[in-house]
């Protein structure tokens, strides 16, 4: 069984791993490849490498770099590590940061605190006007009163509209992502800022509906007078 001991230093420490030195077959019938006793993983591939690296340690095997005399091991999953001759004892670097655990990236715990500090404040809001504007609808008012309770009305709904319009340039503005924020998580903050945005905006177009009905509301008052 041809196979050797070798060290990567991962953070200055080395850690063991036992390679294959056997090339892989190249025609069906090839006898097995080396596999270790039960206890024993037999490394065959770049691929198998930077697994066990990632498996034993608190570094990413799959993107660090691997140096060997002075070269640099190739990024090909496939390789074979029989392509390299290491011998017992060899000594391979390995270049990168530690991965460090996220329990919640920047982004997404900025927008969720926003979220959870001032969109309730938006749907209470429209709820209220809402509930005001089927109310006076409904009541039976004199003249001078329902002028009143329009003009009063009216201002709410435009007052709400400005609302809702900071808000959307406040959630614009939050810094969703940073360096060390993968691509993933970039994408899944972009997607959350802009469901909280189109959700502003759908209480949006539904208070334009009330500007309409109480533009209505004005010119039935006229014909009353």
């Amino acid at each position: 069984m041809s196979v050797v001991t070798i060290s990567v230093y991962l953070g200055g420490k080395p850690v063991e791993f036992k390679v294959s030195t056997e090339p892989p077959p190249d025609y069906a019938d090839a006898s097995p490849q080396p596999q270790g006793s039960e206890n024993e993983k037999v490394l065959q591939t770049i691929g198998d490498l930077r697994e066990a690296i990632s498996e034993v340690s608190d570094y990413d095997g799959n993107s660090m770099k691997l140096i060997y005399k002075g070269r640099m091991l190739s990024m090909d999953s496939k390789e074979h590590l029989s392509s390299y001759h290491f011998r017992t004892s060899d000594k391979v670097m390995g270049l990168g940061k530690p991965r460090q655990e996220r329990i919640e990236d920047i982004g997404t715990k900025e927008l969720r605190k926003y979220e959870k500090e001032h969109l309730s404040k938006i749907e209470k809001g429209y709820d209220e006007i809402k509930t005001d504007m089927e109310s006076l609808e409904q009541n039976f008012l004199n003249v001078d009163m329902t002028a009143e309770m329009i003009t009063r009305l009216w201002k709410r709904v435009l007052h709400y509209n400005e609302i809702c319009e900071k808000h959307m340039e406040k959630i614009d503005a939050i810094k969703i992502f940073d360096d060390d924020t993968p691509e993933n998580g970039k994408q899944k903050n972009r997607e959350i800022r802009r469901s909280m945005i189109q959700g502003i905006q759908n209480y949006l177009n539904l208070n334009d509906k009330f500007k309409f009905r109480l533009e209505q509301m004005k010119m039935n008052l006229e014909e009353r007078k």
